[in-house]
């Protein structure tokens, strides 16, 4: 980390008194590449700040935010409930609110908010209803979400991106239209998870018999085979368990058997307790998988990023399937990886290059344009085939 950083989020204490001088800093700070060391910092500097200033609206929206910065949602998901019941005309509760609560699955703090939205949405940019918008799709059906889009197309009809417009239009018509299929993702990372409700394939998140032991986390394709051989019964073991750091610092359980990293589980607070509370979570989801994830109509979607192979996924999930009415969509951008045949007909392969280098998902100014919602686009097509199949 910069030390030059590091002592300009020291500088921050020091101006505590002085306003204008503390703010000005802050702003700097926040696009500056950022560490936890230094995160942690500047909120020990909003704290001090807020000692001065106990009313300062900006002041208290930084409060709300920063540990979102630390990859701490759950912290900032009930920060921004509390401020958002105080003060519920400022939008920041609600876009920050919204994303933390669906990154950290609580979901009833997400429905709160938007339940507290629905009436103060009127009057606000067409950014920030738009990042709303985004943030109301990924946690299941609320009525607010359908309110928002009327609006926006009624007071700003050429302020959304049509490739933004297509996504949401899909969204809306996906969650009237779509078949009733389990969605059932097995990772590497949380694209399955997230993205396939941003485009309205999973009206159900915010249901707890949708929490999964991997909608959440990063693993190889070898780690994810051997969690489903195991039955995940050790994925949350706490002799399987220590804290590593990412590269940023951001303390992280990590379980070195399968090598899988709780991203979504950020912060020391995990580890207490000899990590019970990160085991009982992930108890209730392995229960949930073996409940409602091994039959009736299904698709299993694995996303692959890496560079491990495939793998035998379609013998483990037959093994491990009551019925056959199932079919898993794999969608496969490795950069080097060689191409995968199916085996049999209900596996649909799907190899896709990124849209360019560097592409992330997570990155709302990549995903959001043309080449990204058509990236997007490629694979909902073909995971939207797969429910029809099994929904006949």
């Amino acid at each position: 980390m910069n030390d030059d950083i590091m002592q300009q989020c020291a500088r921050l204490v020091d101006t505590a008194r002085d306003i204008e001088s503390f703010v000005n800093l802050y702003r700097q700070l926040w696009s500056a590449p950022q560490s936890y060391q230094t995160y942690c910092l500047m909120e020990a500097a909003v704290d001090r700040a807020l000692e001065h200033h106990p009313e300062h609206l900006e002041l208290r929206i930084y409060k709300t935010a920063l540990p979102a910065k630390r990859q701490e949602w759950s912290e900032t998901a009930r920060r921004s409930l509390v401020l958002a019941r105080e003060m519920p005309n400022v939008h920041w509760c609600y876009v920050n609110g919204l994303a933390s609560a669906q990154a950290a699955a609580h979901y009833d703090i997400a429905h709160e908010l938007a339940d507290l939205l629905s009436a103060h949405y009127t009057g606000w940019t067409p950014d920030i209803l738009s990042m709303l918008l985004i943030g109301l799709t990924q946690i299941g059906v609320h009525p607010v979400a359908e309110s928002i889009w009327s609006y926006l197309l009624r007071e700003h009809p050429t302020a959304v991106s049509p490739w933004l417009h297509k996504r949401f239009a899909w969204y809306f018509h996906n969650i009237k239209t779509a078949p009733k299929v389990r969605l059932i993702s097995l990772g590497e990372n949380c694209w399955p998870w997230v993205k396939l409700a941003e485009w309205g394939l999973r009206p159900d998140a915010d249901r707890e018999e949708e929490q999964m032991p991997l909608n959440c986390g990063i693993q190889s394709t070898t780690g994810c085979i051997r969690l489903l051989e195991d039955n995940f019964s050790d994925m949350a073991h706490p002799e399987s368990l220590r804290m590593l750091p990412d590269a940023t610092g951001v303390p992280l359980p990590y379980n070195k058997k399968y090598r899988f990293i709780f991203n979504h589980e950020a912060g020391s607070a995990w580890s207490d307790n000899k990590f019970s509370e990160l085991h009982a979570r992930y108890e209730r989801r392995r229960n949930n998988f073996n409940d409602f994830a091994r039959e009736g109509p299904r698709v299993y979607v694995y996303y692959l990023h890496r560079t491990t192979a495939v793998g035998n996924i379609e013998d483990i999930i037959e093994n491990i399937s009551n019925d056959g009415n199932y079919r898993i969509v794999i969608i496969d951008v490795r950069l080097n990886g060689e191409e995968f045949e199916p085996k049999n007909e209900k596996t649909t392969y799907l190899k896709l290059n990124l849209p360019w280098p560097g592409f992330h998902w997570v990155n709302r100014a990549s995903c959001d344009q043309e080449r990204g919602v058509i990236f997007e686009q490629n694979i909902i097509d073909k995971v939207c085939s797969s429910i029809q199949s099994v929904s006949r």
